[in-house]
C-alpha cells in the first residue's frame, strides 16, 4: 500500500496473481480499505467485479479487519480524523467533512 500511496492521484495499477481470483481480490479490498470503505463494503465491491465469490474466506476477512483497523486502514483514519477535528473545537455534525 506503500507504494500506492506515492503514486498520483490518477494513475491505474493492475493486481494479479496466477489464478486472479484469491490474492487478486484480497489486494484489491485492501486497496479499497485504504481508500476508506469498510471491510463489508472493500469485500462487496470486490466481490461484484471478479467471477468468483468464494475468495473472501474466513482467514482473509480477518486479516482485512485487522489491516481496517491498522494505522494506514479506513477504521483508524477516520478516528484520527475525529480526533482531529475534537481537538479543533469543529462540531461533531461536520467531524467527516474535515
Amino acid at each position: 500500500m506503500t507504494l500506492l500511496e506515492t503514486l498520483p492521484e490518477e494513475t491505474k495499477v493492475l493486481i494479479f496473481c496466477e489464478s486472479g481470483q484469491g490474492r487478486t481480490a484480497f489486494m484489491g479490498a485492501a486497496y479499497w480499505i485504504a481508500k476508506g470503505l469498510t471491510t463489508s463494503a472493500a469485500i462487496t465491491r470486490i466481490s461484484a467485479a471478479c467471477s468468483a465469490t468464494d475468495w473472501a474466506t474466513a482467514e482473509r476477512r480477518h486479516l482485512l479487519d485487522d489491516y481496517a483497523w491498522s494505522p494506514r486502514g479506513a477504521v483508524s483514519q477516520l478516528l484520527w480524523k475525529k480526533r482531529k477535528a475534537y481537538s479543533l473545537g469543529i462540531p461533531k455534525t461536520n467531524w467527516l467533512m474535515e
